[in-house]
């Protein structure tokens, strides 16, 4: 079981479709309020997908458990590699884990608070017609006054 758990991304920009002048000429709406309703739309449809569109720059999860577990990083695609820390006697140290960058898998031991994170940049996943056309589709009926 988790106890504990905080996580934080930086991504790269957002695709380059669909495009936010379209939505506004569509919608009726200024282009800079379609940029802002087609970044929190990106960002709804990566929640429902469980994809990552944009690329991850960097990320960080904090996180401690209960019992020995194996857990799934929490963004797709995975990245190639990442860097574990424990948190011990007041500062981080490194700290090997088992980690399977194909599946996201990571083996964790109980009751270690363990910092993991990435720095090179993981590339977005595939966006297909479908993702693009939902994007577009969210963001213009956020737009509509």
């Amino acid at each position: 079981m988790i106890e504990h758990l905080e996580t934080k991304w930086t991504f790269g920009p957002d695709p380059v479709d669909p495009q936010a002048s379209d939505i506004a000429l569509e919608a009726g709406t200024s282009e800079l309020t379609a940029q802002g309703m087609l970044s929190a739309s990106w960002a709804m449809v990566e929640a429902f997908t469980g994809k990552t569109y944009r690329d991850t720059t960097a990320g960080q999860a904090i996180l401690k458990v209960s019992a020995p577990m194996v857990w799934t990083w929490p963004r797709y695609p995975f990245p190639e590699e990442l860097t574990f820390e424990a948190y011990a006697q007041g500062s981080w140290v490194e700290h090997p884990e088992t980690y399977i960058p194909s599946a996201g898998l990571i083996e964790l031991e109980p009751f270690t608070l363990y910092r993991i994170g990435h720095t090179t940049t993981t590339p977005g996943a595939t966006v297909t017609p479908a993702v693009e056309q939902a994007v577009y589709n969210l963001t213009r009926l956020c737009c509509i006054n």
